[in-house]
């Protein structure tokens, strides 16, 4: 296993190998290359909402993923917000447009910590869609229970504060 840096463009890399720092070679003239290719770089269009909490509808905007008969290939995309895995993800047709040859996906907002995060996209059989021109989108604090409701004029009561982000 190994991960080659995001190149600045398209086209053929070299591949550099070395196993406790001692470089692989290559028989005869043979030089390992990876060709980066955008016709198979998965891209996200968009999402909405971008105001999120846990079990937010998440509508995403996807093309370059792989299909099949029946759609998008199922088990191949995850959206991650926060490092958090979106849940259940379908293809939605007709949940909102962003465009032509554009596939039509929900997930599930899982919960994370508050703050604004890059919403990714990553195929399985494809990689990892741009991270430098993902949709950002905040995910919310949200308070469910104080308990106790009530207290002293003066202060001092212990509460407890459930909820998530």
């Amino acid at each position: 296993f190994f991960e080659m840096p995001m190149p600045a463009g398209v086209g053929a890399s070299p591949i550099h190998v070395a196993t406790r720092k001692v470089p692989a070679a290559a028989p005869g003239a043979y030089s390992p290359s990876f060709t980066y290719r955008m016709d198979l770089t998965p891209t996200l269009h968009g999402v909405t909402p971008t105001d999120l909490q846990a079990g937010t509808e998440l509508v995403l905007g996807v093309s370059g993923v792989p299909m099949d008969s029946a759609g998008v290939l199922q088990g191949d995309l995850e959206v991650l917000i926060g490092g958090a895995l979106c849940a259940n993800i379908t293809e939605t047709p007709g949940a909102a447009d962003f465009g032509d040859n554009v596939s039509v996906m929900t997930c599930i907002v899982m919960p994370t910590a508050a703050g604004s995060y890059p919403v990714t996209l990553r195929s399985k059989s494809r990689g990892i869609a741009d991270p430098k021109v993902a949709p950002l989108v905040s995910y919310a604090v949200t308070i469910d229970t104080i308990t106790p409701a009530w207290g002293s004029l003066a202060g001092g009561t212990l509460i407890m504060i459930k909820g998530d982000g």
